[in-house]
């Protein structure tokens, strides 16, 4: 049986709560990852995501001054006047390191998430995401269940 800790990424991208918007989104880039946890004195306080960031976009006034998503001089923009704290969810979905991926992938379909922490106690171990459940199908590393019905 495959289990979290067989899958998960040990070299977690996080991020701080003061954060801005626009720091996360080059943090997020330059990655290649589409969410992190929060993390504040070692603490997991929150998770963000590429679609906090949208919600965030789609929900600005249309009289609020241009993103302009590359810095035009001193000029702020709710970009960097809105943190990783205000736009986080502070629900954290987080399972053990020994629990199995098949568990882990019900979670995410159940909850609609595209990751889970991997966590003992308090602790920060890995994060495990779709990408991850889905190369474990493809590798095959996962097997398929029979049912039997008496």
């Amino acid at each position: 049986m495959l289990r979290l800790r067989d899958i998960m990424k040990r070299d977690v991208v996080s991020a701080a709560p003061d954060l801005t918007i626009r720091e996360a989104m080059e943090l997020l880039s330059e990655r290649h990852v589409s969410g992190a946890p929060v993390v504040d004195r070692g603490k997991v306080v929150g998770i963000f995501s590429a679609t906090d960031i949208l919600v965030l976009l789609a929900d600005l006034n249309d009289t609020t001054p241009s993103l302009t998503f590359r810095r035009r001089g001193g000029r702020t923009t709710p970009l960097e006047d809105v943190t990783v704290d205000e736009v986080m969810t502070r629900k954290v979905q987080s399972l053990p390191p020994d629990c199995l991926v098949d568990e882990a992938a019900i979670l995410m379909g159940e909850k609609q998430i595209h990751r889970v922490l991997v966590m003992q106690g308090d602790v920060l171990l890995g994060i495990v995401t779709t990408s991850d459940v889905a190369k474990a199908v493809a590798e095959h590393k996962i097997g398929s269940r029979t049912y039997v019905f008496g």
